[in-house]
């Protein structure tokens, strides 16, 4: 019997870990972590505990002994902000026999980097939507306005939080230096969602579909053991659609990443979000860790 800690699990990505956990049928006796006792994963779970905000000063070294009293074998992190926490402490939890379930720092930084993911990553596959920086983008577009519209993101941020459209240069004055800016990855023309997609955008709207949801699992090792790709539609970042799908031109771009993924210390889980568009697939956001669509992947075996 294995014991799995499983940590924010008042959140989708930590609740839908606990769910894949029960559906994998294996010998896990899990346990999860949280602020709010009353969370709904705090009953889907064989134990639970308290663990203060990630933001405390203290967390990691009060999550290591709640793992020490509950004889935790491998710890399983539910929400982004504690990822590279966990990776920046590696040594810590397994000086106490405790394994986290996380990449190497730099793929975490890298990942949470978006500008930095898209010049460094192009170089070994050219995949990943063009980013640019405010100040950039402005003496680029006294010249080019064939680049718009665009899409500004915070340059750290995740579930879809903060976005904003920009159709031409004045927009960029409502931009600040804390946000990064993308081509869009518009579906290609033969998709369903083709149309709905570019009258959403004329709307400043972000059209949460069509898009390419990858997850890669890796050993400890970096070698690849799973992946799974569907076909999603979102609302505010949460999936209201999953189709599983087989297409050579994902799996073709993943095998040209894997080897660089693992000089960058990927080990478990990797989710890469795109879409296909007329030139293939192209890359917008990767994320180190499981998502809440975890829990289906498994009730569809993965």
């Amino acid at each position: 019997m294995y014991r799995v800690g499983i940590s924010c699990i008042g959140g989708g990505v930590g609740q839908s870990v606990v769910n894949s956990c029960r559906l994998s049928r294996l010998p896990v006796k899990t346990v999860g972590f949280d602020t709010n006792p009353f969370a709904y994963g705090a009953y889907d779970c064989d134990l639970f505990d308290y663990v203060p905000s990630v933001s405390d000063k203290n967390y990691i070294d009060i999550l290591i002994d709640k793992c020490k009293k509950h004889d935790i074998d491998l710890i399983i992190p539910g929400l982004d902000d504690e990822i590279l926490m966990y990776a920046r402490n590696m040594e810590k939890f397994e000086n106490e026999g405790i394994k986290p379930l996380v990449s190497g720092e730099e793929l975490i930084r890298l990942c949470r980097d978006k500008e930095k993911m898209s010049l460094e990553l192009n170089t070994i596959a050219n995949v990943f939507v063009t980013s640019y920086d405010r100040d950039t983008l402005t003496r680029k577009s006294s010249c080019d306005s064939t680049i718009f519209p665009l899409i500004a993101k915070p340059r750290g941020g995740s579930a879809s939080k903060g976005i904003q459209i920009i159709h031409n240069a004045d927009d960029l004055d409502n931009i600040h230096n804390g946000h990064i800016i993308q081509e869009l990855a518009v579906p290609a023309k033969t998709d369903p969602n083709y149309a709905y997609y570019l009258e959403q955008i004329e709307q400043n709207k972000n059209p949460q579909v069509s898009e390419i949801s990858i997850q890669i699992v890796t050993d400890k090792n970096g070698q690849l053991i799973g992946e799974m790709a569907s076909y999603n539609r979102l609302k505010d970042g949460i999936p209201t659609e999953v189709v599983p799908i087989e297409d050579n031109r994902i799996w073709e771009v993943i095998d040209e990443l894997l080897p660089h993924f693992k000089e960058l210390g990927l080990r478990g889980p990797l989710n890469i979000q795109g879409r296909l568009t007329e030139n293939g697939l192209k890359i917008f956001e990767m994320n180190p860790r499981f998502t809440g669509i975890t829990g289906l992947r498994a009730l569809m075996g993965f």
